[in-house]
């Protein structure tokens, strides 16, 4: 790692981590006493909104800037038009005449392809705010996403990192003198799909109607053809250490619990496929703490408020046992490759982490996302697994979709027997 001070942030530099939201968010949790700028070469997790990866590969700018803004809760989300604003003025100051232009609520465009992104992350008990900033300068990752070397020439992240904070910096005192309205005013001049028919998706509704401005407090203004508006709020802050969720709008993979009376403060529950301890019930909601080294392991770090997970009890040594032993310790995430209908079930294909797949063989037992099952193929790094109509419909597996990160726990017999195997 490789420590300097720019333009008033002290800045991490790191050859690859796994996210700088990540680390940004641990530096917090250790007291941090000054503005910082976490950036990386490489991210191997980037987090997106809403749950989504972001792609990170080396030769783009992958930062989090740590701030200490003691504000009004609500008012949060404008840094999320604060920082916008700074990456569009510093791609511009590369190339002034670039067709750019601001997706609500995080993104930033060049001919209506994507080439930058925002994340916003606050603990709830903390002044300190992160701000997650992805830019591609050498490659853009997906079809549908733009770089800066497709415009003009390539430039090192840390000179794009200079100019960042410096547009950052002056933007944000332009908000503490005059307020949110010059920030909302400029962004609104280069909005994408302004005065135009949109769609947005919120808790499996669709909602349609003409976009026709930003609110006082950042909120996308939809008219509906009755002439209605409604008002879409920015993605929710959230408190990264502990994950609260009622059981009664989550489905489990065996046991529904029908209410927290029969689940202790101490009791172990499988969130996901992941084993974490309970630490509080308040009515029917319960918390677990989430350590840095499961959300390293896991896809716990693309949860959000609202994301639906598999829950179950633990086992007694009574119980009768179905399927295969499971513990609840994560091995690593597979990736959704394809998934298939065949009848009336399902055939779902997974790419596997290399180092994982001697523990896989074809008729052998795996956990997904807590769900017990049998290997139909194994082929190099991809193996696929069949899906009855029961399961599909009594898991999260009904809400999977292709590129979606699921957790894998590989049989603990084959662990066991190829840790003896190679002494």
């Amino acid at each position: 790692m490789i420590f300097k001070i720019l333009e008033g942030f002290h800045i991490h530099h790191y050859k690859e981590v796994v996210s700088t939201n990540i680390e940004a968010l641990d530096l917090i949790n250790k007291k941090i006493s000054n503005e910082t700028a976490i950036i990386a070469n490489k991210q191997s997790g980037g987090k997106g909104r809403a749950g989504k990866i972001w792609i990170s590969p080396e030769g783009n700018l992958h930062v989090s800037l740590i701030i200490n803004q003691v504000t009004d809760i609500n008012k949060l989300t404008e840094f999320t038009f604060i920082a916008a604003l700074a990456v569009g003025n510093t791609l511009l100051s590369l190339k002034s005449d670039l067709h750019l232009q601001y997706k609500w609520p995080n993104d930033v465009l060049i001919d209506n392809k994507k080439i930058s992104g925002i994340l916003l992350e606050k603990k709830i008990n903390s002044s300190w705010m992160v701000i997650g900033i992805g830019i591609n300068i050498t490659s853009a990752p997906l079809q549908e996403t733009t770089c800066i070397s497709d415009y003009s020439n390539p430039v090192l992240n840390t000179n794009l990192l200079k100019e960042l904070i410096i547009n950052f910096n002056r933007l944000r005192k332009q908000w503490l003198l005059c307020g949110f309205y010059d920030i909302q005013k400029i962004w609104l001049k280069r909005v994408f799909k302004l005065n135009e028919q949109v769609s947005i998706r919120l808790a499996d509704q669709l909602y349609t109607g003409t976009f026709t401005d930003i609110d006082e407090y950042g909120r996308l203004v939809l008219q509906q053809e009755n002439k209605n508006l409604i008002y879409f709020n920015t993605a929710a802050l959230r408190d990264n250490i502990s994950f609260f969720y009622t059981p009664s709008e989550v489905p489990s993979t065996e046991k529904p619990i029908q209410n927290l009376s029969s689940i202790n403060m101490g009791d172990s529950i499988a969130c996901a496929g992941v084993c974490l301890t309970i630490i509080d019930i308040i009515d029917d909601v319960f918390a677990a703490q989430v350590s840095r080294e499961t959300l390293k392991a896991t896809n716990l770090n693309t949860w959000k408020i609202g994301t639906k997970i598999n829950l179950e009890q633990a086992t007694k040594l009574s119980d009768r046992i179905d399927g295969h032993l499971v513990q609840g310790h994560i091995d690593g995430i597979v990736r959704i490759l394809m998934i298939n209908q065949n009848l009336s079930s399902r055939e779902i294909k997974l790419l596997c982490p290399h180092e994982l797949t001697k523990f896989i063989a074809k008729k052998g037992s795996v956990t997904l996302d807590g769900i017990s099952l049998t290997v139909n193929s194994i082929v190099n790094q991809e193996f696929t697994v069949n899906i009855i109509p029961y399961t599909w419909q009594s898991t999260t597996f009904q809400y999977s979709k292709v590129n979606d990160f699921l957790n894998l726990e590989v049989d603990i017999i084959a662990r066991y027997l190829h840790r003896l195997l190679r002494n």
